[in-house]
């Protein structure tokens, strides 16, 4: 769901999932802590809203969102 909608912070993945905040924001931490998403302040928000980002997704380069990873620290399977 996140690599198809880059940018969606976890009230709105609760939401289209049909799952309890509590538990979509312990799997988003988990997928954060294995570097699978990353998390980022919301620049469209006034309010404390992260954006949700997949780290090696081709719709975020499509969207041209850069991503504040280290290189160095992933390990991504060549394609």
């Amino acid at each position: 769901m996140i690599v198809c909608n880059p940018g969606i912070n976890v009230y709105e993945l609760a939401k289209k999932t049909q799952r309890d905040y509590s538990r979509v924001l312990k799997d988003v931490r988990l997928l954060i802590g294995m570097i699978e998403v990353e998390s980022r302040p919301d620049p469209r928000s006034s309010r404390k809203s992260n954006q949700l980002l997949p780290i090696r997704s081709i719709n975020v380069r499509l969207a041209g969102v850069a991503l504040t990873v280290k290189k160095d620290s992933l390990k991504i399977p060549a394609y």
